[in-house]
Formats: C-alpha cells, structure tokens, sequence
C-alpha cells in the first residue's frame, strides 16, 4: 500500500492544481518513507518476518482525473489514522513494559 500511494504522490504533486498543498506532498512523501522503514523493523523484530502487501482494486483503473485525486488524498487520510492509532498502540505496550511481540504474534494465528 504505501509504496504505491508515495508513486501516485510522487506522479500528481507538479500538478499546478495542487501547487497550493505541494509542500504538504514533499513532507508526506519524507514522513511515508521513514513510516516505512520503521515498520519493516518493527515487523522483522516482533514477527520474525515482512508482511506481503494486500491490495484491493477498482475495476477498470480508468478513473477521471478527478476522482482519481480523491482517492489519493483519502488514501493518505487513511493511512494518516492507521498510522495514528498503531502508534499509539506501540507506546501503550512500551508504557506496560509489556511489549507488542505477543499481541502481533497472535495475529499470525
């Protein structure tokens, strides 16, 4: 997911449209990059491995411009609160010494 949201970033902010919110675009793109570093380490650390990536398709893939600008920003708020919320969950398990490996073990099953 995060890899191809950052290429359809990457492919829309020289867009004159979008010159208003373009600085936001380099700092999503920087901010995206880390995220993605980071989860590959807590991956390899409590899991042992790298998760495939899941992908859900729109049929056709032809959109209008302007949907298509729509789904990328809500794309980007999605993974905005998911990553909000995994956070949080990461802090609450390190306040509790407790950890997250058990609980993302668990998933696995």
């Amino acid at each position: 997911g995060e890899q191809e949201l950052i290429s359809k970033v990457i492919s829309i902010m020289t867009q004159p449209m979008l010159a208003e919110v373009r600085d936001y675009l380099h700092h999503f793109l920087e901010e995206e990059s880390q995220h993605m570093w980071y989860f590959n380490e807590f991956c390899q650390r409590y899991a042992g491995k790298t998760y495939d990536k899941k992908t859900a398709l729109l049929n056709g893939s032809t959109m209008a411009k302007d949907v298509e600008l729509l789904m990328i920003f809500a794309r980007i708020t999605i993974f905005e609160e998911v990553g909000h919320h995994a956070k949080s969950f990461i802090k609450q398990g390190l306040k509790t010494k407790r950890g997250c490996s058990s609980a993302v073990r668990a998933g696995d099953s």
